[in-house]
């Protein structure tokens, strides 16, 4: 059974509006966000709400740490992540999803259990920054011999390395013979 699997049974009995919170801290095991790599606990609280035919749950102050690779550097540093609010509609039939036009899951009726995962594990992925480095001073990587600069100084001409790409740089200075100007 998975950390973030809820029993809902009590919840089904409820009638439209009502409603049941639970402050949660678990250590989610491997494979409960696909493709993500948590880094200790994941707390928050859960309000579950029974609608008409479905449940709608609410995650409020989300907290946890993630491990994401350096773009600059290429190791793994941990990010804190914080959502304030999010949430998601739990339907019990599949033909019910089309009345919902935000996040929308099964219910597993045999069980009578929602699984949260997927629905903290869409809006973290949100939350990642667009571009994850380490720290602002990252040097990143050699790129002649790719030692990591932060770690050690190598003596490698940086020049060297970008001269498979100095015709670029030379067009871009229009030092080349083959760009004309055209007159207009």
């Amino acid at each position: 059974m998975k950390n973030l699997e809820y029993s809902i049974g009590p919840v089904l009995q409820m009638q439209a509006g009502e409603s049941f919170s639970s402050e949660f801290s678990v250590l989610p095991e491997k494979g409960d966000f696909e493709g993500i790599e948590i880094k200790g606990e994941v707390s928050g609280k859960l309000t579950l709400m029974r609608l008409k035919n479905a449940i709608l749950a609410q995650v409020e102050n989300l907290s946890l740490k993630v491990l994401l690779p350096c773009q600059r550097c290429l190791d793994s540093f941990e990010y804190p992540v914080k959502i304030e609010e999010l949430d998601g509609t739990y339907v019990e039939k599949i033909n019910e999803m089309e009345d919902y036009t935000e996040d929308v899951f099964k219910i597993d009726m045999k069980n009578h259990r929602i699984d949260i995962s997927e629905l903290l594990r869409q809006e973290i992925i949100l939350h990642f920054p667009v571009v994850s480095v380490c720290s602002k001073s990252c040097k990143g990587l050699c790129p002649v011999c790719g030692v990591d600069l932060n770690k050690e100084n190598c003596s490698c001409d940086k020049e060297q390395g970008l001269k498979q790409l100095s015709i670029l740089k030379e067009l871009y200075n229009g030092k080349t013979s083959s760009t004309k100007k055209k007159d207009l």
